[in-house]
């Protein structure tokens, strides 16, 4: 992986962690309004796809193929860096992505509230970092 898209996937996934926390913090103080719920909901999703894409080359640099699906695929990589995020924290998030983008008539902003407050995106934050830290030190 050359050390480009390494660095522009750290500066990308560190842009939607600092808009997360901002908006986690406007949350904090008042119901967010519908603009700010939809930038919610897309550095959500951005982030996600960050994590999904970061475990696809990690799995093409370890020759372990990559499963059809971006769960699957998440798992293989979690499994291959044995990352300490849970395995449920992954299939959340990746199923909250779907969510935001399959089935956005139907979103409980309940559960994307409390992933918000809670700063539990910050979790996908650390997979991606230990899959771009894992592609930094493959020749």
């Amino acid at each position: 992986m050359t050390p480009t898209y390494i660095e522009s996937m750290r500066q990308h996934t560190q842009e939607q962690l600092d808009t997360l926390a901002e908006l986690a913090e406007l949350a904090t103080q008042a119901p967010l309004r519908k603009i700010e719920r939809l930038a919610v909901e897309r550095s959500l999703q951005i982030l996600v796809e960050a994590a999904i894409g970061v475990a696809k080359h990690c799995c093409k640099q370890a020759n372990i193929p990559a499963s059809g699906d971006g769960y699957g695929t998440a798992l293989k990589a979690h499994d291959m860096l044995q990352s300490q995020i849970p395995h449920a924290v992954l299939k959340g998030a990746i199923g909250m992505r779907n969510a935001i983008v399959h089935d956005y008539l139907n979103l409980d902003w309940t559960r994307i509230e409390a992933v918000l407050v809670s700063h539990g995106y910050r979790k996908i934050g650390t997979f991606i970092d230990e899959g771009l830290g894992y592609l930094s030190s493959q020749p």
